[in-house]
């Protein structure tokens, strides 16, 4: 499932929420994180930014039919503005898997792409719901870049 295009098979598409703190990376000039649309899963992703003063939680939400999913994000190195990313991760409405965080580092290069922030191989066969959400208690910028599922 793609960030913008969903998936291709059953044309599902994922639910940002809230819908005014998140914009199409790829085509976003207000945007402070900029990588490489020739690096991302079909050129985009999505840009959310959640800080900690926020009165809504930060997240991004999608179906799928399924016994396997893998969520991948970009991450940004640089420093600056808010890079740290935090995040939790519900399925059918029970939290699963352990927290995400990534801390910029600036030896490293300045994006890292197709990172894997959530994985479970082990669910059961079945329609689910999973939500991704920015940590509640710190800044997190949340780069989305797309999901595959079995």
């Amino acid at each position: 499932m793609d960030d913008g295009n969903g998936d291709p098979y059953t044309g599902l598409m994922p639910t940002y929420s809230p819908t005014d703190k998140w914009s199409p990376g790829q085509d976003c000039s207000i945007c402070f994180a900029q990588p490489d649309k020739n690096s991302a899963f079909q050129g985009s992703w999505h840009d959310g930014t959640f800080h900690s003063n926020d009165t809504q939680p930060l997240s991004i939400s999608f179906n799928f039919t399924g016994i396997a999913l893998n969520v991948y994000c970009i991450m940004d190195n640089q420093i600056g503005y808010t890079t740290n990313t935090s995040l939790t991760f519900t399925l059918d409405g029970d939290t699963v898997g352990p927290p995400f965080t990534h801390s910029p580092d600036p030896t490293a290069p300045p994006f890292q792409y197709n990172v894997s922030v959530y994985s479970n191989s082990s669910i059961p066969n079945g329609l689910h719901q999973f939500t991704m959400s920015a940590a509640e208690n710190n800044d997190s910028l949340v780069l989305f870049d797309y999901a595959a599922y079995l």
